[in-house]
């Protein structure tokens, strides 16, 4: 008798659920830029001609996994450029992002805006040239933004904060200059999917 109850009730939740998926494209792929809020490079220099000499922004892929009730789970490929300058010495970083998140859209994907939350953990790999050492971190990461609805053409800014668990040292100069990317991560980011 329960199993006929349950298997009803399976029944019946697959079918009202048709109309959702129907709608829903499951995957969207696009691409997702932006500008920091932060600096990407922490430097401690011995004199005034010191500080963060990164280029200022973020681009890369994005792909979005619909999932049914409200949430997507969201992958993306970002590339940064961190840098410094500490007196005469100046240089740039190649640094490579993967985030994942998981997000919900609290009012579902129907309105014309559709305001989401996210969090999930992200990966980092940064290049060096010279003195740097180079390197692989993590970190957790928070994202609320909001994306137009009904359409084929996804657009969505957002906010997103990156708390990484460490820092890569860009340099370590014998006269106490110092460099390394920052622990605390904050940017504008613009996703486009199709």
């Amino acid at each position: 008798m329960f199993f006929r109850a349950g298997s009803r009730f399976a029944l019946l939740a697959a079918v009202l659920s048709l109309p959702l998926a129907a709608q829903m494209r499951p995957v969207e792929l696009g691409f997702k830029a932006g500008v920091p809020l932060s600096e990407l490079a922490n430097v401690k220099g011995a004199d005034a001609a010191s500080g963060d000499d990164s280029l200022p922004f973020t681009a890369g892929g994005l792909l979005q996994l619909n999932l049914p009730i409200g949430f997507a789970i969201e992958a993306n490929v970002l590339y940064k450029r961190p840098g410094y300058e500490l007196g005469s010495i100046r240089s740039r970083s190649s640094q490579w992002e993967f985030p994942i998140l998981l997000k919900g859209y609290p009012l579902g994907r129907n309105p014309v805006i559709q305001p989401y939350t996210g969090a999930g953990i992200s990966f980092r790999h940064t290049s060096t040239s010279g003195e740097g050492e180079g390197g692989g971190d993590r970190g957790l990461v928070l994202a609320a933004g909001v994306r137009n609805g009904p359409g084929r053409i996804k657009i969505s800014p957002e906010l997103r904060y990156t708390r990484w668990f460490g820092s890569t040292r860009l340099f370590d100069g014998l006269t106490g200059g110092r460099a390394e990317t920052g622990k605390n991560q904050l940017e504008v980011l613009v996703g486009v999917t199709f």
